[in-house]
């Protein structure tokens, strides 16, 4: 029996990792990385459940593309991606205590996480005939991963 995967956009509020990082933000900015989780599987990375996630892009909620630091932010941005740990490991609990919202109809809320589910239905014939090397659920978060980086999904 073949495990359907459950794939999930999760949206985390990263804004405090960037004022650490001492980089100057606009007033009411929000930084906030995107990533690929797939609920189906869960790891004991501590003493608690935690979900895999793949890190996708930040992306800079509130700063206006008027604003003449703009250009400079999302170069800074870009730039940190590149530095960005490919995966990550994240509570279970917080990932399904996070809102659920539909990314076309919903705001992020103003404080917290949120997440929404993927919006692909899987034919898992085809998708373990496109990636005979991989198992369903890797080649399902990777065609997921690729969609969400072409596809601003919020």
């Amino acid at each position: 029996m073949r495990t359907k995967p459950d794939i999930w956009i999760y949206l985390v509020d990263e804004t405090w990792l960037w004022e650490r990082s001492g980089i100057p933000l606009p007033t009411s900015t929000r930084m906030i990385g995107v990533y690929v989780v797939d609920s189906s599987h869960v790891y004991i990375c501590s003493m608690n459940p935690n979900v895999e996630a793949y890190f996708v892009e930040t992306v800079c909620l509130g700063v206006p593309n008027t604003d003449p630091g703009y250009e400079e932010l999302l170069d800074t941005v870009q730039e940190g991606d590149a530095y960005t740990e490919p995966v990550k490991y994240f509570s279970a609990s917080d990932f399904e205590g996070a809102s659920v919202i539909d990314p076309r109809n919903d705001l992020l809320p103003a404080e917290g996480n949120a997440r929404f589910p993927y919006p692909h239905e899987w034919d898992l014939e085809e998708l373990a005939e496109n990636h005979p090397d991989k198992t369903l659920i890797a080649a399902a978060l990777d065609e997921a991963w690729e969609d969400a980086r072409s596809n601003a999904y919020f």
